[in-house]
């Protein structure tokens, strides 16, 4: 029989694709926004997203390089002042900023061209950059020996680390399928885990690069700034080979690299501490030079709030109440009177009331009011700071600390909604991290009646 004439079709409408939907949405039986590695409806809802019809590969040496296609699709919503992609994606973003953090974003567009499979030396994390720059190194020095370089068990334990960050790193897109990614995430990190305690076992300095590597990505993954059992290994490692800077510049020169290895170690201690609010560091001052400007730069901090980090952070400090006092105006003074021309002075900026709020949240009576406006101030800075700054910028990344303390010091809703958007592009990026950092400032606002 025809069709009667205005009877309306079953099913769903022509022209209606729902073959390219991650399979969490199609489980679900919910609309899917397409967005890649992770799509927004997943982000939300605290789910994997996977199922994805296209396949990414690894680049490598021994296979063509391959490259994948992305969809169309609206991103997650951002407070960067300026256009830029939410995440590198080489992909055209056009977002349009809020006049103030409280105000809406407006809607993002994007145009589809092709991307290329992940490269983990131009990926945003600078210690991602510094590893594969360490692992390119000794893959050198080893060819140029002939395989004199290092012994077969510490090539062999590089090699391990690298295809498990390669394989981490790759995790949260399909290859193939999620279970055959999953698997490999699996085998690469076995693997890389009995390398390193072969490693420890017979104390070889290469063990570093494993204990960096792990803690590198178990922070990103789990508590936030909780750093201390792997810099405690890593610190025992070393002092087997070195007790001075001399001691440590020798050594690097028959590994390559190592001094910025340590310097990665020796800023997670310092900020986990800061994260922690807690007293007493694992290295020792000598180990904190091998933080040099360039290291200061990549992370945006600048050398003088990194040494008010250490120095509040420390055992036993020689600042009193007064003296910090000074030192926490000191710096919003600063952050204030720098002109704010690009993201670099911004993140310094940020870095300064970072400072200023990790001294404000320790010191006086909490009842202060004085102190409450204070800090509540820094938060505001703070918050300007980080809602300005573009989340493709490269120096983004680094400033989950001043986003969470932010957080946890917020007063009133406006700053919570530039902390959760900042937490939002983390879990939005290739790399989704920082989970627990989110989770603990949502659990402080809904208990203040702010969430």
């Amino acid at each position: 029989m025809g069709e009667m004439p205005g009877a309306k079709r079953k099913g769903k409408p022509r022209g209606i694709r729902r073959d390219r939907d991650c399979q969490s949405c199609k489980d679900r039986g919910i609309k899917c926004d397409l967005n890649r590695p992770r799509c927004q409806p997943c982000v939300q809802s605290g789910l994997p997203c996977g199922g994805y019809p296209q396949r990414v590969v690894w680049a490598a040496e021994t296979v063509s390089k391959q490259r994948r296609t992305s969809e169309s699709h609206q991103t997650p919503r951002s407070t960067s002042s300026r256009d830029s992609p939410l995440f590198s994606r080489s992909k055209s973003v056009n977002t349009v900023s809020p006049a103030s953090p409280s105000s809406a974003a407006a809607t993002a567009t994007t145009s589809e061209t092709p991307t290329p499979c992940y490269n983990p030396a131009t990926n945003q994390y600078s210690f991602i950059k510094r590893l594969t720059e360490f692992y390119e190194q000794i893959k050198d020095a080893e060819h140029k020996s002939g395989g004199a370089y290092l012994s077969p068990e510490a090539v062999d334990l590089v090699s391990r680390i690298w295809n498990f960050v390669r394989a981490r790193m790759q995790g949260y897109v399909t290859v193939g399928s999620p279970e055959k990614s999953s698997m490999d995430a699996v085998r690469f990190h076995v693997a890389a885990l009995m390398g390193l305690a072969e490693a420890v076992d017979k104390a070889h300095p290469v063990a570093l690069f494993g204990i960096a590597t792990f803690a590198f990505f178990e922070v990103c993954e789990g508590s936030f700034g909780e750093w201390q059992r792997h810099l405690k290994g890593a610190r025992s490692l070393l002092d087997i080979h070195c007790r001075s800077k001399t001691d440590l510049d020798r050594l690097s020169q028959d590994i390559t690299g190592l001094t910025d290895i340590v310097a990665h170690l020796v800023w997670f201690d310092t900020m986990g501490a800061v994260i922690r609010g807690s007293r007493g560091l694992i290295f020792d001052d000598w180990h904190r030079e091998t933080l040099r400007d360039s290291f200061f730069a990549s992370v945006g901090c600048p050398s003088d709030a990194f040494h008010l980090f250490v120095a509040l952070s420390k055992e036993n400090t020689n600042l009193n109440q007064l003296d910090l006092s000074f030192e926490a105006t000191d710096q919003l003074m600063r952050a204030e009177s720098e002109h704010a021309v690009s993201d670099t002075v911004l993140t310094a900026g940020a870095w300064r009331c970072t400072a200023a709020i990790a001294i404000l949240s320790r010191i006086g009576d909490g009842s202060s009011s004085s102190r409450q406006r204070a800090l509540s101030s820094a938060v505001d800075q703070a918050c300007r700071a980080i809602a300005s700054i573009t989340p493709a910028s490269g120096i983004y990344i680094h400033l989950a600390a001043t986003a969470y303390l932010a957080g946890i010091n917020a007063t009133h809703p406006q700053q919570c909604e530039v902390v959760r958007n900042y937490w939002r592009n983390c879990q939005a990026s290739d790399f989704p991290h920082y989970p627990d950092g989110q989770a603990r400032c949502e659990e402080k606002w809904r208990a203040e009646g702010l969430a």
